[in-house]
C-alpha cells in the first residue's frame, strides 16, 4: 500500500469500525478500537510531513467527534451489572477505550477535536468518576 493509498482505505475502514461500536459484543467493540487505534497512530506518523497535513486535519475532523460519542458511551458502561465472561469482556472495552483515549490525545489536541470542546469522564472499574480529562480546542 502506497501512502497515497493509505488515506482513501482508512476513512471507510474507520466508518465500519464506528458502526462496530453499537454491537452487542464487548470483545467485538474492543477489537475494533484496537484496529481504529492503530489507523489514528498511523496518522500521527503523517501529521507532521508537509504533504500529507491536510489528509490527516481531514481524517482527524471528520472522524474524532463520532467516535468521541461512541468512547464515552463505551466508557459508561456500569461493569457492576455484569458477571464471568462478560464481565471480563466490559474490562477488556474499558481498557481498549483507555488506550485509544490517551494514546492519541496530543493528536486530538493538536487537530483541535472538531474545532470543539469536549469532556471525557474515566471511571475507576466500579464506574464512578475518578478523573477527568479535558481536551479543548
Amino acid at each position: 500500500m502506497t501512502d497515497e493509498s493509505y488515506f482513501s482505505i482508512v476513512p471507510p475502514i474507520v466508518q465500519r469500525l464506528l458502526s462496530m461500536q453499537s454491537d452487542s459484543s464487548f470483545l467485538v467493540r474492543a477489537k475494533a478500537q484496537s484496529v481504529f487505534r492503530a489507523c489514528v497512530e498511523q496518522m500521527e506518523m503523517y501529521k507532521d510531513t508537509t504533504t500529507f497535513q491536510g489528509a490527516v486535519r481531514s481524517f482527524i475532523e471528520s472522524a474524532m467527534e463520532p467516535w468521541m460519542t461512541a468512547l464515552n458511551g463505551n466508557l459508561g458502561v456500569d461493569i457492576r451489572t455484569f458477571s464471568g465472561d462478560d464481565f471480563n469482556a466490559v474490562i477488556k472495552l474499558k481498557y481498549a477505550t483507555y488506550k485509544v483515549v490517551l494514546e492519541n490525545a496530543g493528536l486530538m489536541v493538536d487537530y483541535g477535536v472538531v474545532g470543539k470542546s469536549i469532556s471525557i469522564c474515566f471511571a475507576t472499574s466500579f464506574g464512578s468518576p475518578s478523573r477527568y480529562y479535558y481536551i479543548k480546542s
